[in-house]
């Protein structure tokens, strides 16, 4: 096994490590979630990445966008974000598709994959991303962040999650104490760079989970987290 990988043996077997070699993943969004899911999964040896954004960082990205730094500003997300994945493991094969996530190009990446990444930040990219998914046959993690506050679950094809925490009937699943469920990840009210960062590395572990095929994970659960108080529930949705 690589020198660079043998600080992960606290939390993987040797065997377990080899085998995310050789598997693939597709991380939609790769902004203030995404980058951080990117190279979270990069460092953990993940064999494949494909990053799906059709975005440019801007200077209001700065503040949580890991990826974002001052030269790179007007360029996109998804080419940025593979330069610096390529810095941190040159063995990994990534991909980046400069382009929104729509019926065709989720259609074609998703059946290669064994995850995806929900990291996008309005609610009708999530509900395609999660039909998507469905029909691909593939797992989705999705997480969401509005200020102090954020939120994670996994997806199974036939669940129909997305709709149920997003829909009037459930807000108060999703309400954050200000009232504003996590739909946009920082679009309106902002966000501060440890919200994404917790949040997505939540999301990294329970896709690590979902590969590894371990047992205890978000299925069919909202964990919220307000880390204003620090304050975790998972809230058991119905199918």
């Amino acid at each position: 096994m690589e020198k660079r990988y043998e600080k992960n043996l606290s939390a993987f077997s040797e065997e377990e490590i080899n085998r995310l070699h050789y598997l693939k993943i597709c991380i939609v969004g790769c902004g203030g979630l995404g980058g951080y899911i990117a190279e979270e999964m990069a460092r953990a040896g993940i064999g494949m990445i494909t990053l799906i954004d059709g975005d440019v960082f801007d200077e209001s990205n700065l503040n949580r966008q890991i990826v974002c730094n001052e030269k790179n500003i007007g360029k996109k997300k998804a080419s940025e974000t593979k330069k610096r994945i390529e810095q941190i493991n040159s063995e990994i094969q990534i991909t980046a598709i400069d382009e929104a996530a729509d019926e065709k190009n989720c259609k074609e990446v998703f059946r290669d994959c064994q995850v995806v990444f929900d990291a996008v930040d309005n609610i009708p990219a999530r509900i395609l991303i999660e039909k998507k998914a469905e029909e691909a046959g593939v797992p989705l993690v999705h997480g969401a962040v509005n200020g102090w506050y954020g939120q994670v679950c996994v997806i199974y094809p036939g669940d129909r999650i997305i709709e149920k925490i997003f829909s009037d009937g459930a807000a108060e699943t999703v309400n954050t104490k200000e009232g504003d469920r996590t739909g946009n990840e920082g679009a309106k009210a902002g966000a501060p760079a440890f919200t994404p960062a917790a949040v997505a590395s939540v999301q990294t572990a329970e896709g690590i989970k979902v590969l590894l095929k371990k047992e205890s994970i978000l299925r069919k659960k909202l964990l919220t987290m307000d880390l204003m108080d620090q304050e975790y529930e998972s809230i058991k949705l119905d199918g």
